[in-house]
């Protein structure tokens, strides 16, 4: 439970809530899609999601470039929240890179 902890507190408690906020976006999305329009309305919550997504990050992704930028002026360890400007990127790239293994 102590190597949970520290790992946790090396990580970010905002950084570990901003992956499990992504990946409870795409089964909500899903349930959400399931229960909605069939036909050529289709799709609609699933872009909801996506929206969603990217609001949050960019809100997720400014509001850690500030301090970053910042600390790293000044001089001072800016770990987590140079990961916590990464997420948003790494969430884009990771999918697009793994596609081809997925989709056929």
């Amino acid at each position: 439970m102590a190597l949970v902890q520290e790992w946790a507190a090396r990580l970010g408690h905002r950084n570990i809530a901003y992956v499990v906020f992504v990946s409870l976006l795409v089964p909500f999305g899903a349930l959400m899609e399931a229960a909605g329009p069939k036909g050529p309305d289709a799709g609609g919550a699933i872009m909801d999601a996506v929206i969603l997504w990217g609001g949050v990050s960019l809100i997720f992704f400014t509001a850690n470039a500030a301090p970053a930028i910042a600390r790293i002026i000044r001089g001072q360890p800016a770990a987590k929240h140079s990961i916590a400007c990464a997420l948003p990127i790494v969430c884009i790239v990771l999918p697009l890179l793994l596609e081809p293994f997925f989709v056929r």
